[in-house]
């Protein structure tokens, strides 16, 4: 039911008929449980309205599950992907980050609490690290640099001779509602260095507020500060 329907229900006055109510068991819940188990709920990062049809054939192109699921709306932009098998529901929750029409779809295991969206917002991203002297570079660096993002999934240092030997490659968590770190400063001993991060295929970002989800024409920040 629609929240600002909700809302007006709870100024009336409820009649003796209303004022009963009813009253559930586990057991009159207990299958919409056992489905909700194998689902995940998943928001696509962005102010852009999803197709629906479009969303869910997209991601059976993508997820390549062993058995079909099901798709539904469960708010704006907010899904629920109830699947027939644990195995499928954790294979696709273990995946990479996908986005659609891009915008990032950011995915969460079911639960029967309220998710909030404002601190859940989290995608891993690959980020190249650039400015390091060579023999600066390697996995112990990108680790101790990781650190400035709220996680560290992984550490890649290209084998020498190629392009990308120039920098290191770390695969960061990322929360969409803050603005992207643009870069650190690296000090050893005496010597300190300014590192920039350079995100890979980055999707819908907006060069003014920093933030990923709209572009800068789509800015709320920039409307304010220029009025």
């Amino acid at each position: 039911m629609d929240s600002d329907i909700i809302d007006k229900l709870k100024n009336f006055d409820l009649s003796t008929k209303e004022d009963v109510g009813v009253t559930l068991s586990n057991d009159d819940i207990c299958l919409g449980i056992k489905e909700c188990s194998r689902s995940l709920i998943g928001k696509i990062h962005g102010d852009k309205r999803i197709n629906f049809n479009g969303l869910k054939e997209t991601l059976s192109h993508i997820w390549r599950t062993q058995q079909p699921f099901t798709v539904r709306l469960v708010g704006y932009n907010i899904f629920q992907f109830a699947f027939q098998s644990e195995e499928d529901k954790q294979k696709v929750l273990l995946g990479k980050t996908w986005s659609f029409d891009g915008q990032y779809t950011i995915l969460k295991e079911w639960t029967a609490n309220h998710i909030n969206w404002q601190n859940e917002a989290k995608v891993d991203l690959w980020v190249q690290i650039h400015g390091l002297p060579l023999h600066w570079i390697s996995v112990d660096t990108g680790l101790k640099i990781g650190k400035i993002f709220d996680d560290v999934k992984d550490v890649y240092v290209p084998d020498s001779g190629s392009i990308t030997g120039r920098w290191i490659i770390i695969l960061a968590q990322i929360n969409l509602n803050e603005p992207l770190l643009r870069g650190t400063k690296i000090k050893l001993g005496d010597e300190l260095i300014c590192v920039d991060f350079r995100y890979k295929n980055l999707q819908s970002f907006c060069y003014y507020c920093g933030i990923v989800g709209h572009g800068e024409r789509d800015c709320t920040q920039k409307k304010e500060d220029v009025k």
